[in-house]
């Protein structure tokens, strides 16, 4: 999922806060102006606004909602809910792969239905990197344009 800049910044606040109160036993550490499970509740309706799962935060922020009167179970499975969404939403977005052309050396095996003389010419025996370059460089990939360039069939 894409972030914001405030977005992100608000998730790297959760993770220290997430990891303050691990330290502290889960035991709502009061914070500079509020107690741990207000902050996440905070933080977790921002982010509502601003990624594609508001619903699910919202139920999110709503265990934390009861974190005073949870005991100690409940208060770890809210933190390791929260901490598997924040991993979900900082994990890197990995783009659709694109097809590139191969590089020389990077030539993938053909299907096993090729016929010879649709065979690449990176796939022949002898045909070393600079060979190949100067045969792409001419237009000639198919095994087949090659034997009719050489043989002077064309």
């Amino acid at each position: 999922m894409y972030l914001s800049d405030e977005a992100t910044l608000k998730l790297n606040d959760l993770t220290s806060a997430v990891a303050v109160e691990r330290r502290h036993r889960f035991i709502n550490v009061h914070g500079k102006r509020m107690p741990f499970a207000s902050f996440v509740t905070q933080s977790l309706t921002f982010l509502a606004r601003h990624v594609l799962e508001p619903d699910a935060l919202r139920q999110l922020a709503h265990r934390f909602d009861r974190y005073d009167a949870s005991d100690m179970h409940q208060r770890m499975a809210a933190i390791a809910a929260l901490e598997g969404f924040m991993a979900q939403a900082q994990a890197p977005q990995t783009p659709p792969p694109t097809q590139q052309p191969l590089a020389l050396g990077e030539a993938s095996p053909p299907p096993a239905d090729t016929p010879a003389d649709a065979l690449d010419v990176r796939y022949l025996k002898g045909v070393g990197p600079r060979l190949a370059t100067q045969l792409l460089s001419l237009g000639i990939t198919p095994w087949g344009n090659w034997c009719a360039t050489t043989l002077g069939n064309t």
